[in-house]
This record gives C-alpha cells, sequence and structure tokens, in this order.
C-alpha cells in the first residue's frame, strides 16, 4: 500500500494507473492508516520539502512503514 500526504496526490496516482495508494490528509494521521501498517506493506512517499520530511518522521513514530520515497528537493509528489 503506497501511503502519500494529499488527496491530490492520490488522484495523480489514480489517473497513473496505481491504485493501491491511499493519502494522510496532510499532517494529521489516520489510525487506519496506523492499522493498515499492521496488515500490509506500507510505501510512504512524500513531497521534497520539509512538510514531507516532518510527516515521513511523523508516520514513521506512530506506523510500521517498510519504505520510504521522498520526491527530488522542492517537488511535490504530483509533479
Amino acid at each position: 500500500m503506497i501511503v502519500v500526504e494529499g488527496r491530490a496526490d492520490v488522484v495523480n496516482m489514480l489517473k497513473h494507473g496505481i491504485k493501491n495508494v491511499i493519502g494522510m490528509g496532510g499532517s494529521r494521521i489516520s489510525q487506519d492508516i496506523v492499522h493498515l501498517s499492521k496488515r500490509k506493506t506500507i510505501v510512504l512517499f512524500v513531497d521534497g520539502d520539509r512538510g514531507g520530511e516532518l510527516n515521513a518522521r511523523k508516520l514513521n513514530q506512530i506506523a510500521n512503514v517498510q519504505f520510504v520515497c521522498v520526491a527530488p528537493d522542492r517537488q511535490e509528489v504530483e509533479e
């Protein structure tokens, strides 16, 4: 399962045929994602900015994340 930061990222991934995507909803992380991380392999895909870095740290602290992908510096996932 791929976890991205927001709704626009989910829409963009779906547009390109990637279906196992869920959005965090920005900096607030749903308990559903934490529960999913216990049953599924989680790949976190965040923007290449400070907010993306902070979201990655926060999710790593509360969920079981196997892989982290970061967009290039100063770029967003939807780019």
